[in-house]
This record gives C-alpha cells, structure tokens and sequence, in this order.
C-alpha cells in the first residue's frame, strides 16, 4: 500500500483538470486567514511616521523598520556591538567603499 496521500496523486497527474484545480486550490491557500500582520505593520509604521516625523523619506522609515525588526538589542547593545573588536563603525566611517570618490 502507498502512504502518498490521495490529492498528492491527483495534482500529480497532468491532465488539464488537475492543473487548472491545482491553479484555484493555491490561490484559496495563499489568501491569509487574518490580517493581523497588515494591522501589525501599520502599527508600527504610526510609531515611526507620525505627525512630529512626517518629512522622512520613505527610505529612511525603510531602513528605520528593518533595524528595528532585525536586531533584537538595545540602543547600548548595539552600540557596543557596531564599537566592538571587528570595529564596525571605524569601516563604514572610510572612504574606501566609495568607487566614486575622488582619492
């Protein structure tokens, strides 16, 4: 007896029903079941983009929200980390990774 589930070997097969089913079945799966991730993104772009702040590029709140999604330490953390021993911070002071920089 196989142990592959039935609708595995239905999509499987290329006949034109199945793939159109197929087509359907993953448009249905992929429509989110809540909109609490939207809601959460728009929450957290009020604590950004506010009144007091509303002259920011987008790019800037871009940059703004990855650091603040990406790095799970304090401001005193991170700040000891960019001074640590790799010496973060001296490297992206440099000329050096300009290409178009006159030397």
């Amino acid at each position: 007896p196989s142990t592959t589930p039935v609708h595995q070997l239905f999509f499987s097969k290329k006949e034109k029903a199945a793939t159109e089913l197929l087509k359907v079945v993953s448009f249905v799966l992929s429509v989110p079941v809540s909109n609490a991730y939207a809601e959460r993104v728009f929450s957290h772009m009020e604590d950004v983009w506010s009144d007091k702040r509303n002259r920011m590029s987008v790019g800037l709140v871009k940059a703004e929200r990855q650091i603040r999604f990406n790095f799970q330490l304090s401001c005193l953390e991170f700040k000891a980390f960019i001074e640590g021993p790799q010496g973060l911070l001296q490297v992206a002071k440099r000329v050096e990774k300009y290409t178009w920089k006159e030397r």
